[in-house]
């Protein structure tokens, strides 16, 4: 008798598994070979396709280039305008190396750069400092697009810094061909633009080291009155040398940026 009842038992339960796979195959038929049959995009729909995807790929590269320029921005910060090795006299503190941006040699030289330019600048040490291997890293090369289109490289990706009032832009220069089907779209400039306070600290910076320079007399509440809610500026003396920290007074959609150095007397 027990025989018999596992016997039933047995012919339902593979009852019951062939019912399932009919219902799998019900739903394949239903669901996916449509799509499998579904017919190419036209040309026209490729385009238009492309057309939107391109805006993403932009998009993509320039918050992996933001990631890496962040930390270059900190970084040039702490040090004075420069990316490391620091190419002037300096102090190390770790973790970074805080120049003299004046020093008693050469009659009191004035070791500032530019904020931007062609020559020595800024701008160029934070490009300098923007870790490409991180970039590369993070943009993975494009492997979450590749199953949508394909992406051709046909050169480097560059990047080059400028401000523009209390923003820092970035020019990203990435050539790029995306393809679907006989359709293709090309990329080559993609545009990043966001709030900073490193024009605030550097007009700071810079008079602070021209009056260094010559009368060794910087009044900082007479520059803290003419230029409200800017910079903050804290001053301290050591047998090193004058160490000012600078720090930029956040205004909408930015941090608080920080520039230190030192003055040799």
């Amino acid at each position: 008798m027990l025989e018999k009842k596992l016997g039933k038992k047995g012919q339902v339960t593979l009852f019951v598994i062939i019912a399932i796979l009919v219902i799998v195959g019900i739903a394949i038929v239903v669901f996916l070979v449509p799509q499998l049959t579904k017919p190419a995009m036209t040309a026209e729909e490729a385009k238009i396709f492309l057309a939107g995807q391109s805006s993403s790929v932009k998009n993509y590269v320039a918050e992996c280039v933001k990631l890496s320029y962040v930390k270059a921005i900190a970084s040039v910060g702490y040090q004075g305008g420069y990316c490391s090795p620091v190419p002037v006299e300096n102090i190390f503190i770790s973790p970074y190396s805080v120049p003299y941006l004046v020093s008693k040699d050469n009659g009191y030289a004035n070791n500032i750069l530019m904020l931007s330019g062609n020559g020595a600048s800024i701008s160029r040490e934070i490009d300098t400092c923007v870790d490409s291997s991180e970039v590369n890293k993070c943009i993975n090369n494009f492997k979450s697009f590749r199953q949508l289109m394909d992406i051709k490289e046909n050169g480097p990706l560059t990047w080059k810094t400028s401000f523009s009032g209390n923003n820092a832009v970035v020019s990203i220069n990435y050539p790029l061909t995306l393809s679907k089907g006989e359709a293709s779209t090309a990329i080559d400039a993609i545009s990043l633009r966001f709030a900073s306070g490193i024009p605030a600290v550097y007009d700071a910076a810079l008079k602070i080291t021209n009056s260094e320079v010559t009368t060794q007399d910087f009044n900082i509440d007479s520059y803290i009155r003419e230029n409200p809610s800017s910079v903050t500026i804290e001053r301290q003396g050591t047998p090193e040398g004058i160490y000012y920290y600078l720090t930029s007074v956040p205004k909408s959609g930015e941090e608080p940026y920080k520039f230190n150095f030192i003055v040799k007397r």
